[in-house]
C-alpha cells in the first residue's frame, strides 16, 4: 500500500512539471494525433471516468487514449 501511494505521489509531482506534460502531448500527438479518446485501429473512447475494457482484435491490442496505453501497463501503473 505503501509503495502505492509513494508511485502516486512521484506521477503527481511529474504531472505538474511542464516540460513533462510537452513531452507527453508529442508522443500523443504521434500515437493518436493528440485524441486522447482513441482506441486503436479507431473508435472513441465514450467514458474516460475509468480505463476502458476494450481490446481489439484485429490490431491484437487494448491500446487507448492519446498514449495509446494498453490495460496491462495501465493496470500495472495504478
Amino acid at each position: 500500500m505503501r509503495q502505492q501511494f509513494e508511485r502516486r505521489e512521484a506521477l503527481t509531482k511529474l504531472d505538474q512539471d511542464k516540460r513533462v506534460g510537452a513531452f507527453l502531448d508529442m508522443i500523443a500527438q504521434v500515437d493518436s494525433g493528440g485524441d486522447y479518446t482513441k482506441i486503436v485501429g479507431g473508435g472513441d473512447v465514450k467514458d474516460t471516468s475509468a480505463y476502458p475494457d476494450v481490446y481489439v482484435k484485429s490490431q491484437h491490442s487494448s491500446a487507448v487514449g492519446g498514449l495509446q496505453i494498453t490495460g496491462d501497463t495501465w493496470a500495472d501503473a495504478i
